[in-house]
């Protein structure tokens, strides 16, 4: 039996370490089907889940019953995305009960499952101290209009004790709703919680999201709604109709070139500026940073954010009699003196998935972002494009206009334009420096998962900017980072690790209080060269012959009370989760932030590996049942802050919500960044995200 067990085992870790996220179905439903130990069965479920197709559902729904395996098949089930999938969860639950029952309504949730709404529906009655409350927090998730419907009938008329969790499910729905501009069903929601007998607290943050809906903290409306009252442009192309700025050209009256409506206040340098727009025919955008061309009147140049009927160009940056193409639609660049300078530095977002978020024959929503040398375009809160202008004659301020282009006949509108200066002191800056090239598709992707990291740092709305360097290299002087609020290694470490080339610069900074933070890897560096520094910077570090690095499964089920943990809920993930670290006398300063007992297995397995597999200390401890610490925060006696963090192998594990948003939480807080109470938002990185900027092309098989 043992041997089948090891056998069993060698299948699995084989198929886990296949650098394309593990191909081999058949291997993991094999172990689920065997009498394989607890532990080899619950790596199933989850490779499974990373993998898994309809093939795969039969199996894990058999295990939903389970009392040991139930969490695991269940969350197999959650993120596989054939629709049997769902099926079989909405069937179980009409014959499981308790935990594993709400375990179940929970992943219905969690993949917006509308179908499952009258069940969950029926369960809001039902257990009010398990189940119930987990419904209502589903039918937020869901946020359909019976699922709607259903939290504000809990608050109007259900059980005093589903109050809380329904006006908690009411005010996470009202968050999704307001990002997606349902205001309607937002304040109708919010007009509830405030007529229940609910603590003061609870009435406060409504009270805040009412106002939030009313007015965006520091904007100023742009346009009044009635006239064209602070706009400069030809009467015969521009009017106001039914609340909405109209631009439109007809073949009887055609423009000659391009034509523009012109905001009349100052030149504006750092803002955010936010407009919905919608476009029949041709192509327009929205200028800033933009100069009166002499001669023209009613013409400008500049930057451009573009829009075309086609979506061939929407999203783009371009520069209006100025240097051309910027960055195209899902581009990060760089733009030098000329348009032959431009250099690409990142894919954003496939052309495929940024024109199936785009909304066909409806308002979308640019969001432009300008700070320094440093722009971001956003619609419908992705990121479309990005550039950082290097030259020192760049365009640091001007005019804000709106464009009807020369051509054939076309109608522009606009509405709800709003605009906020920036100050350059409010924004703090976080740096990605990401290390070189390292294991191969899908593992150690340094600068794939650095710019999926950045990009929801600069989606999130919150006054932080983040920018990747790549190839270890320290940033050159057009990033604008003379001195950043934080910086973060995502590198190989040990004797290869980049800081070894800039610890002088690194110092520098910890000294002056900047944030350090340090992903995977790169937490490990050799005593003799960096332990000093990596203990003053991060205080703690990956030591050879003290720590080690097994794969396993840790599950992270209770958290501190610390801002990196907020909005965090329990998650279980497998990754190359180091332990052991070396860490300040006494944690002095050191709070862990993910902490967990490692099975025996994960050192008993590689005991020959004196390196980093075991060794007599770690077996001890781990032996004594003591936790290990993998992710943690430190507090320099400067007030410079650092964070470790030993996971981010697996590139896919980014795809992971509370993965992922403990990490962004960690590098605001790195950065002294006030941390949201649900922590910092980011949309799931979706399949295409993850091929985006990897090192290795993906294998063919």
């Amino acid at each position: 039996m043992k041997t089948i067990h090891l056998f069993l085992g060698l299948l699995l870790t084989l198929a886990a370490s296949n650098s394309s996220f593990a191909t081999d179905q058949q291997t993991a439903l094999a172990v689920l089907s065997s009498d394989a130990v607890l532990q080899q069965k619950a790596e199933a479920c989850q490779q499974l889940s990373r993998i898994g197709d309809a093939d795969a559902v039969p199996v894990l729904a058999a295990l939903l019953n389970d009392p040991q395996l139930s969490s695991y098949a269940r969350t197999g089930l959650e993120l596989i995305p054939a629709p049997e999938a769902g099926q079989a969860l909405r069937a179980a639950l009409s014959t499981l009960k308790g935990r594993q029952l709400a375990g179940v309504v929970n992943s219905l949730g969690k993949r917006g499952d509308e179908s499952a709404v009258p069940a969950l529906q029926r369960l809001v009655t039902q257990d009010q101290t398990i189940v119930a409350p987990v419904a209502l927090a589903a039918l937020a998730q869901i946020g359909s209009d019976a699922a709607l419907s259903t939290i504000r009938t809990t608050l109007e008329s259900g059980p005093a004790a589903l109050r809380l969790p329904a006006a908690q499910a009411a005010i996470d729905a009202t968050d999704t709703l307001i990002k997606n501009g349902n205001k309607t069903a937002a304040n109708e929601l919010l007009k509830a919680v405030l007529g229940a007998a609910l603590p003061e607290h609870i009435k406060n943050t409504a009270k805040a999201l009412t106002l939030s809906i009313q007015t965006e903290s520091g904007f100023i409306n742009m346009f009044d709604g009635t006239s064209l009252k602070g706009w400069d442009g030809d009467p015969a192309f521009w009017r106001v109709e039914g609340g909405e700025i109209v631009g439109e050209t007809t073949a009887e009256n055609p423009t000659k070139g391009n034509t523009f409506l012109i905001w009349e206040d100052d030149a504006v340098a750092d803002f955010e500026l936010k407009a919905e727009f919608k476009l029949r025919n041709h192509n327009s955008g929205i200028q800033y940073r933009s100069f009166p061309v002499k001669g023209q009147r009613w013409v400008v140049g500049g930057y451009q954010a573009d829009m075309s009927a086609d979506n061939k160009w929407t999203g783009a940056v371009y520069g209006e009699k100025y240097k051309q193409i910027m960055a195209v639609p899902g581009e990060k660049s760089i733009v030098g003196s000329t348009p032959k300078q431009k250099q690409h530095v990142a894919s954003l977002i496939s052309r495929a998935a940024l024109h199936a978020h785009l909304k066909a024959d409806e308002w979308n929503e640019y969001h432009i972002i300008a700070r320094g040398n440093h722009c971001i375009q956003m619609i419908n809160g992705v990121i479309t494009a990005e550039f950082s202008e290097s030259t020192e004659d760049r365009l640091k301020s001007g005019l804000i206009a709106l464009q009807l282009h020369g051509g054939p006949a076309m109608e522009v509108r606009f509405r709800k334009l709003r605009l906020r200066e920036l100050n350059p002191e409010d924004k703090k800056e976080i740096l990605f420096l990401a290390g070189t090239q390292s294991h191969g598709y899908g593992a150690h992707e340094h600068k794939a998962g650095s710019m999926l990291l950045a990009r929801s740092l600069n989606e999130s709305g919150l006054d932080v900017i983040a920018q990747v360097v790549t190839e270890g290299a320290w940033p050159e002087p057009w990033m604008g980072y003379q001195k950043p609020d934080s910086i973060v290694m995502y590198c190989d470490g040990y004797k290869g690790h980049m800081a070894k080339a800039h610890q002088d610069k690194i110092q520098i900074l910890s000294d002056a209080g900047v944030g350090v933070a340090c992903l995977h890897f790169g937490v490990e560096v050799e005593p003799s060269e960096l332990g000093t520094q990596f203990l003053d910077w991060i205080g703690g570090y990956f030591e050879i012959g003290w720590s080690v690095n097994p794969h396993w499964t840790p599950e992270f089920t209770e958290f501190p009370d610390h801002p990196i943990s907020r909005g965090v809920e329990p998650f279980a993930i497998k990754d190359e989760w180091y332990y052991h670290m070396r860490f300040q006398p006494e944690m002095a300063g050191v709070t862990p932030i993910l902490s967990a007992l490692p099975p025996l297995r994960t050192l008993t397995d590689r005991a020959n590996d004196s390196n980093r597999g075991s060794n007599p200390v770690v077996l001890a401890k781990v032996s004594a049942g003591e936790q290990q610490h993998l992710a943690w925060a430190y507090e320099r006696a400067n007030g410079g802050r650092g964070f470790g963090f030993s996971g981010g192998h697996f590139h896919q594990n980014w795809q992971q919500d509370d993965f992922r948003k403990l990490v962004l939480n960690a590098l605001v807080w790195t950065a002294h960044g006030e941390v949201p109470a649900a922590g910092v938002p980011s949309r799931t990185p979706s399949a295409a995200d993850l091929e985006l900027n990897q090192d290795s092309p993906k294998p063919s098989r």
